[in-house]
């Protein structure tokens, strides 16, 4: 009995070291899991898709928009032309919306475009509910980590028994009583936490009051006090063993959380991205307005010429010719100016400003002008910036991480169940509680526990499964990442490709323009010496269509430019520092 005795206390005095050692290893439970070792596995990908774009990192000039027309013209014939048509030429003309569904003329109220982007950023609902996740994620978080909080408690057990009972005995004599009577009161208290390292440790104390009343018996003491302290560990030694396998928990909602962030910021970029979109929009729609507006001006003044003349050198055909086309100038005019109104609405729908609800009639009105300077770029930045910058290659990163995590948990989970509990109780005895703890305290009477617990099933083969399972969607986060790679050189690509069409296309809208405003002048000066034909007003009516289609064109061009400029910056990640807004992650601590 001696010699066991001893060995458990051996045993015991090696089990609570490599407990301790196990739990200074574990000390810094929330370090996260680096991703370095994947993103090696596919920096392949990455010097595959910019191997051609790093051999020419230096920026480039945008494609030029040569105008030929406004080169060969004269500062006065241009002068001439700026008057007749462009956007110049507009200068003080007021739209004429007509009246909206209240019966009344809409007011207006004038917006730049820092303003209503501002104003989408606090006011929009969507991006209000979406920044309500990351803080959702946040709290998911705390109750992962608190899992290895420590928790105090408390037991209280009353056991009263009055029991009848057998007596042996022999002859006459009898061993013992035929009742026993015991009033037991144990309280028990303590703290149990969870470690870092897998396994549990556990500090209580347990006072126990006991009061025998069996008739035929004495005790003593009685009532005796019977006190202990208890310190117990319990650790795996190989499933379940390791920071990295009892973090995975929190681990994996830490990139919950960073997920919801990177979401966040995809959402307010694409936000800042539609609310320029519609900002340029309504521009386009306003113009489109002002020159059809002005289109249909002509056409009336021209219909007023062949009115003088019918009956004499136009006929009634010509005459009903030139009627159905200033009515089909109405029509479009009528058409343009619901336009305005829908785009106006669009802008406001995203902005959703208080002092612009959408059941308001009130037109918002674009002061900012349009953009028409090149930039200069280069692929390589551009690809890698969006690489750095984009959400989505973030998420795709913790995407990767978790199958990391899982392929970790999964492979643990594959070894056997080996779990060491020690435990040491010292006791103490006495008809007083307070002396009963001045013998705990003076370690009289300890009692000691080893324990080992060995587990395997036969064949293993749930674990090997789930193993294989989690290798697997490793691979495919892997192979995510590379898809999201590729799509985000496409984005970057499919951009700067527009950007340069669009910036090309200002040179020859703006050229054909000129064209048309040049054909539309020199029938003009032809008016003044030349008689007044139908043929030749059925010329002028088309010449005024075909400035009008150039004008319109102008616009869709300088429209298309900047919205390519967003896309640019929305492609490459960086849409909020174009827009010097600071993203920052909401505060979870949300009453």
């Amino acid at each position: 009995m001696l010699k066991e005795q001893s060995l458990l206390r051996s045993a015991f005095r090696v089990a609570v070291p490599i407990t301790s050692l196990l739990l200074i290893a574990c000390s810094t439970p929330f370090q996260p899991l680096g991703v370095e070792e994947l993103r090696d596995s596919i920096r392949l990908t990455e010097e595959q898709e910019l191997g051609e774009a790093a051999q020419h990192p230096e920026k480039r000039q945008m494609l030029p928009n040569d105008n030929d027309v406004r080169d060969t013209l004269t500062p006065e014939r241009l002068a001439e032309l700026e008057e007749l048509s462009g956007r110049s030429s507009y200068q003080g003309v007021s739209l004429d919306l007509g009246d909206d569904l209240l019966g009344t003329k809409s007011g207006e109220v004038g917006l730049t475009l820092r303003q209503a982007i501002l104003a989408a950023l606090k006011f929009n609902p969507d991006l209000q509910a979406a920044r309500l996740t990351p803080a959702i994620r946040e709290a998911d978080l705390v109750s992962a980590e608190a899992a290895f909080d420590s928790t105090f408690f408390a037991n209280y057990n009353l056991n009263w028994l009055d029991q009848p009972q057998v007596v042996p005995g022999t002859g006459t004599i009898s061993f013992g009583t035929r009742a026993n009577v015991v009033n037991v009161r144990t309280l028990e208290t303590g703290v149990r936490k969870n470690l870092v390292s897998g396994g549990q440790m556990t500090v209580s104390t347990s006072l126990e009051r006991s009061d025998n009343s069996s008739p035929g018996f004495s005790f003593s003491p009685d009532p005796a006090y019977t006190s202990s302290i208890l310190l117990s560990v319990t650790q795996p030694l190989l499933r379940g063993f390791g920071s990295e396998v009892t973090l995975a928990e929190v681990h994996a909602r830490r990139n919950q959380q960073r997920q919801e962030i990177e979401q966040l910021r995809s959402t307010t970029i694409t936000l800042v991205t539609e609310v320029e979109k519609a900002y340029w929009t309504l521009m386009q729609a306003r113009w489109n307005l002002l020159i059809r507006q002005r289109l249909l001006d002509r056409g009336i003044a021209t219909r007023e010429q062949l009115r003088g003349r019918l009956g004499f050198d136009v006929t009634p055909a010509e005459w009903s010719d030139a009627v159905a086309r200033v009515e089909t100038r109405k029509s479009d005019v009528i058409s343009a100016k619901s336009l305005v109104r829908q785009a106006s609405d669009a802008l406001k729908l995203l902005m959703n400003h208080p002092d612009l609800p959408l059941g308001s009639e009130t037109i918002v009105a674009p002061l900012d002008d349009f953009t028409q300077e090149p930039i200069e770029y280069s692929l390589l930045d551009a690809v890698t910036t969006s690489i750095e910058h984009r959400p989505e290659m973030k998420q795709a990163l913790l995407n990767m991480d978790n199958a990391a995590i899982q392929v970790l948990v999964s492979n643990n989970a594959r070894l056997p169940l080996l779990n060491l509990a020690a435990s040491m109780q010292f006791n103490g005895l006495d008809d007083q509680w307070e002396e009963s703890y001045d013998h705990v305290t003076s370690s009289r009477f300890i009692d000691y526990l080893v324990r080992l617990q060995f587990e395997y099933p036969l064949g293993n083969r749930s674990a090997e499964a789930q193993y294989r399972s989690a290798r697997l969607q490793q691979n495919q986060a892997v192979l995510s990442y590379r898809n999201v790679l590729r799509q985000v050189v496409l984005d970057v690509k499919t951009a700067l490709r527009d950007l340069n069409t669009n910036y090309q296309l200002l040179g020859q809208r703006d050229a054909a323009r000129l064209a048309a405003a040049e054909n539309l002048r020199t029938l003009k000066v032809q008016e003044e010496v030349q008689a007044l034909t139908p043929e030749f007003l059925n010329l002028e009516f088309n010449r005024q269509e075909l400035l009008a289609s150039s004008e319109l064109q102008q616009i869709d061009a300088l429209v298309k430019y900047n919205i390519s400029l967003a896309n640019l910056h929305a492609a490459m990640g960086i849409a909020l520092e174009r827009n010097q807004i600071k993203f920052v992650v909401p505060d979870p601590d949300v009453r």
